[in-house]
């Protein structure tokens, strides 16, 4: 302990100011990089809760999506069966003539009438524009949606880049190596097959 204590003592004032001058650039620089580095990894977190955000906005309308057209092909085939229903109905009256008169088939008749009412209620029931408005409106923020997705994954990239391009530049990469900083990894979409 004397040892070290003459050694400092033995230096001039001018060594001293400089080796505490050095400890206090060291502790700012620190410091500085720390904090720069925290900002930027933090920005990173932030677009990638937006990603996430956006991906689970896409993940609640597809299925909705789905379930719109699952609905609109059904209301549509029970339009066709019952269009057929209708038609097959009328067939015997088709034979008639204005001229004619030919005794009222009841029958006939009371079959024509349940299958006019079957129609006209799955056509009240499931009005097509409405279900068209609601595929309409579904496609529109699905496209919306994807257009979102691509802003956050630019968003993103560009912030791992300023992290990653803080944590490479000198002399950040010896204070993010010191302060145990990693490189992030960029989003890269996927080849179309």
């Amino acid at each position: 302990m004397q040892v070290s204590g003459n050694i400092w003592g033995n230096q001039s004032r001018a060594v001293k100011t400089a080796v505490v001058s050095l400890c206090l650039l060291l502790a700012a620089g620190f410091i500085y990089y720390y904090n720069l580095f925290i900002t930027e990894l933090y920005d990173v977190h932030l677009e990638t809760a937006q990603m996430e955000a956006e991906v689970q906005r896409k993940n609640i309308l597809i299925p909705d999506l789905a379930r719109v057209v699952e609905d609109y092909m059904a209301f549509e085939g029970r339009a066709f069966v019952h269009a057929a229903d209708v038609r097959s109905a009328l067939a015997p009256f088709k034979e008639l003539t204005t001229g004619e008169t030919h005794p009222m088939d009841m029958q006939n008749f009371a079959k024509f009438k349940v299958e006019i009412s079957r129609f006209q209620a799955v056509s009240e029931k499931y009005p097509v524009l409405k279900s068209s408005e609601n595929y309409q409106k579904l496609m529109l923020e699905l496209a919306n949606t994807e257009t979102r997705m691509t802003s956050a994954r630019s968003r993103y990239n560009f912030a791992v880049n300023r992290f990653n391009t803080a944590l490479a530049q000198l002399p950040g990469c010896f204070f993010g190596y010191v302060l145990g900083f990693k490189q992030v990894t960029s989003f890269v979409a996927d080849k179309p097959k």
